[in-house]
């Protein structure tokens, strides 16, 4: 929460280097991309750390992760507007679950180890399949079924 409300109060110069810093763009790129779409990065973005805080407390505390839905949801074209400036390998539709929204974050933030969780989550699922093969539609529907293709 204090991350947020930090970025929240920065002036509008360090909150954009702080959000290309994150999205890994140079400040003269992200400073050329149209006003109306630094506008839908810079929300996607606020958004996004809101839902990893949800994520994170939900983690915390005890809950349940496979079918958590965080309060906040960012809106999937400001995922798009960003989507055309970032490298991101694999094409998204709309979340539906939780967990998609949640792997749709952090293939955007150039994190080191955004590949590493991504599969493990991944992985994981696959095990799934495995192991309840007779619950497999009720698993893709509660946790999503883009993750598991």
């Amino acid at each position: 929460s204090t991350t947020i409300n930090l970025i929240k109060f920065l002036k509008e110069k360090q909150k954009d280097e702080v959000v290309a810093m994150f999205y890994r763009l140079d400040n003269y790129t992200f400073s050329s991309i149209p006003i109306l779409e630094r506008v839908s990065i810079k929300q996607f973005f606020m958004t996004s750390l809101k839902m990893l805080k949800d994520f994170r407390n939900a983690c915390a505390h005890g809950n349940r992760i496979y079918n958590f839905k965080p309060s906040d949801l960012y809106n999937y074209n400001d995922y798009l507007v960003l989507k055309k400036y970032l490298n991101i390998k694999k094409n998204f539709s709309s979340p539906t679950t939780g967990l998609e929204y949640l792997i749709i974050i952090l293939s955007c933030f150039g994190m080191d180890h955004e590949e590493y969780i991504i599969n493990n989550i991944v992985k994981t699922l696959n095990g799934h399949k495995i192991a309840f093969p007779n619950y497999i539609e009720d698993i893709k529907n509660t946790i999503g079924s883009q993750i598991f293709n």
